[in-house]
């Protein structure tokens, strides 16, 4: 808890805080590349689960290649980003960049919510619609046959 004594509110908001072009390198950055690292992680895990399941339907695919897409990308940048800031690159390394990917993170993160919570259920409902009327409608003798 050490870090959260380190934390001034002030200096976060202030702009010639935030807008420094080759900020110190020597900081608590070590927790943001742990975050990081398990962005990337966890965006491996969606990618593997995603590979696994054969027979899933469609949209779920969907779902976790965003999810993959998310964590993927967004690890990659904060890892470079935190490597820019370690190596003092000026710019790359800034705070800005850092903000500039949590605000990504965040508003990607959202878009995704408002797809499983409301896109995603209607096209299910859309699916088991035409799944229960294509259950009803007459089979061709081709396909009839090669059942047996």
């Amino acid at each position: 808890m050490d870090i959260l004594k380190q934390i001034d509110i002030k200096k976060l908001f202030s702009l010639d805080y935030i807008f420094e072009k080759n900020p110190p390198a020597i900081s608590n950055y070590l927790y943001l590349s742990f975050i990081f690292g398990f962005f990337i992680i966890l965006g491996i895990f969606f990618w593997v689960w995603n590979a696994r399941e054969k027979n899933q339907l469609f949209f779920w695919k969907k779902y976790k290649a965003k999810l993959f897409n998310l964590f993927i990308y967004t690890g990659l940048v904060g890892l470079i980003l935190v490597f820019s800031r370690w190596q003092e690159i000026p710019y790359l390394g800034s705070r800005l960049f850092l903000i500039i990917d949590l605000l990504v993170f965040i508003v990607w993160g959202l878009i995704i919510l408002y797809f499983r919570m409301l896109i995603l259920p209607k096209e299910i409902i859309n699916y088991r619609k035409i799944k229960d009327f294509e259950k009803y409608l007459p089979k061709n003798k081709k396909e009839k046959n090669e059942k047996f």
